[in-house]
């Protein structure tokens, strides 16, 4: 691995043939494809992506070259492998690319992909400059930087290493943007994290939510109540009856 244009164009041959091969096993036979996808097996595309982690580690700067060219090759499966390369680096310099190339996502699995495991190595790093820059996200003009930084918390809160959900309670308490799209989808994924992480906690948020009548809150709280114990989704039921 050493020039990152043809790193893309090796991976982007390889992806085609085990794509052939999964239309000729018949497997995706019945499914019209993006034009965007190869519909490449989870397997195979995680094994290529622990390859492509050994083969770059030690190599930031190749590395940082290989995940522009993967992302820019505008398939859900590079973009998905050049996040993975980009969790190798653990500086902040990962967020002003993530930044940059968010609008370019194909669609919202890679959008949630550079979110959460691209962002990986940095998060860990350095937790407080995370969250600061994700608050900075929250409140962007850009619909797919709040898309981001909504996916970026969701996948903190699964890592049961990140402890401060109170600081993410409060960013969303303050986070009064419509939320529509991907937006909207992150916000409710990130919301069913912390019901599981923390569930009197986030029933005090939804009922916050609710009492002030934000923007959505109603549609939220229906699809997040089933998460909750039952003692939690009476209350969420009775404020929403009220």
């Amino acid at each position: 691995m050493g020039n990152p244009k043809a790193v893309r164009s090796r991976v982007v041959a390889l992806l085609d043939i085990y794509a052939d091969r999964t239309r000729r096993t018949g497997a995706s036979a019945n499914l019209e494809r993006a034009p965007w996808s190869f519909d490449v097996p989870t397997p195979i595309l995680r094994t290529l992506k622990q390859y492509m982690g050994e083969q770059l580690a030690g190599k930031l700067e190749l590395a940082w070259g290989i995940a522009d060219e993967l992302w820019l090759a505008n398939y859900r499966e590079t973009q998905i492998l050049a996040a993975g390369i980009l969790a190798l680096h653990e500086v902040e310099q990962v967020a002003a690319w993530a930044e940059e190339h968010a609008a370019g996502s194909v669609d919202r699995a890679t959008l949630a992909e550079l979110a959460g495991s691209g962002l990986a190595g940095w998060r860990l790093a350095d937790p407080q400059g995370f969250l600061k820059k994700i608050s900075a996200w929250l409140h962007a003009e850009e619909a797919r930087l709040r898309a981001l930084a909504l996916y970026a918390l969701g996948a903190a809160v699964r890592e049961p290493s990140f402890e401060d959900l109170p600081t993410i309670y409060n960013m969303l308490r303050v986070f009064d943007q419509p939320a529509r799209g991907d937006s909207r989808r992150a916000l409710f994924d990130l919301v069913q994290s912390l019901a599981r992480r923390s569930p009197a906690e986030t029933t005090h948020f939804l009922l916050e939510r609710l009492g002030r009548g934000a923007s959505g809150a109603e549609r939220l709280a229906r699809t997040i109540q089933e998460d909750l114990p039952s003692p939690q989704q009476a209350a969420i039921r009775k404020a929403l009856s009220g």
